[in-house]
């Protein structure tokens, strides 16, 4: 509806979606909020927002067999049951955001295999990190860009599209802010090409809301919400909302990442913030002993 409206408006506004297909699109929106679905379609016909892609079962790549990964996959895309991202919305960017940015080595060629051409991973400041970690820091071009991912030196490679958070917004104080300190790289000479904050969380973050203030407290920066985003790309003639589709159509990756371990959303990367809580380790001890059947049926 934000979207909608700062577009009648005249105001520059766009954005992507992905999401589970199994529990979101082909459970809980039908069912509940069938006007997102509707919405979202409506929005992607008319070329402003971009659909991606999440796996089918919003299951974690790190624990699936190789037909998992591909079933996960392609059932995302289309599926027997209409539910998936392209049943649903035309067409497709073929650029997938893991369940809780899980990503485990080995899934490279997978994702290729499945038509994917490129992946969504969060590089922040703070939790959640994803792989900010674990790899030297990557230069504005590379951060705020596109760039290619690579799980061993000399392994298959695919496009990786770095993410933020909300949190890092107020890390940088504002996104008025985080756009003029980028604007300035450019004029001073440090970067000679775009550069894209790539803003990627749950659409359920309250913060996405405009907050309810007390008068004379709406100055405050990170409480107007959407709109106040939207109002501050349009404040400047050099900026602009784009798509990942978009974007990566006119600009070509620079340099690449070698990421060799797993990771995960959370504090400081990896799977460890999972691991503690009780019930992944349920889950992890079901799925286990499940392919420990699996193999003696086989055998």
């Amino acid at each position: 509806r934000m979207l909608d409206e700062a577009n009648a408006a005249g105001l520059d506004a766009r954005g992507y979606w992905e999401a589970d297909t199994h529990f979101t699109l082909e459970t809980i929106l039908p069912e509940h909020a069938p006007d997102i679905i509707e919405g979202i379609r409506r929005r992607v016909a008319a070329g402003k927002d971009e659909i991606l892609i999440a796996p089918y079962n919003n299951g974690m790549f790190g624990s699936m067999t190789a037909d998992e990964v591909r079933a996960a996959l392609g059932w995302a895309v289309s599926n027997p049951w209409g539910s998936g991202a392209r049943d649903l919305f035309g067409k497709v960017v073929p650029f997938v955001r893991p369940q809780e940015y899980m990503f485990t080595p080995g899934l490279v060629p997978l994702l290729r295999d499945a038509g994917m051409e490129g992946l969504v991973l969060a590089y922040s400041s703070f939790p959640f990190t994803t792989f900010s970690t674990w790899v030297p820091p990557l230069p504005p071009e590379q951060r705020f860009g596109v760039t290619r991912l690579r799980t061993e030196p000399d392994g298959e490679r695919i496009v990786l599209f770095p993410s933020v958070s909300q949190g890092d917004i107020v890390d940088n104080v504002s996104l008025e802010k985080w756009l003029l300190e980028l604007r300035e790289m450019q004029l001073d000479g440090r970067v000679d090409r775009d550069l894209v904050i790539h803003l990627n969380f749950d659409a359920d973050a309250e913060n996405w809301l405009p907050l309810s203030l007390p008068p004379g407290l709406g100055w405050l920066p990170n409480t107007g919400g959407l709109p106040e985003f939207i109002a501050a790309v349009n404040e400047y003639d050099w900026a602009e909302f784009t798509v990942p589709g978009e974007f990566l159509a006119r600009h070509e990756p620079v340099g690449e990442v070698v990421l060799d371990r797993d990771t995960a959303d959370g504090g400081w990367d990896g799977y460890f913030s999972w691991t503690e809580k009780h019930g992944s380790q349920e889950v992890w001890t079901r799925l286990q002993q499940s392919r420990l059947f699996e193999q003696q049926a086989l055998d």
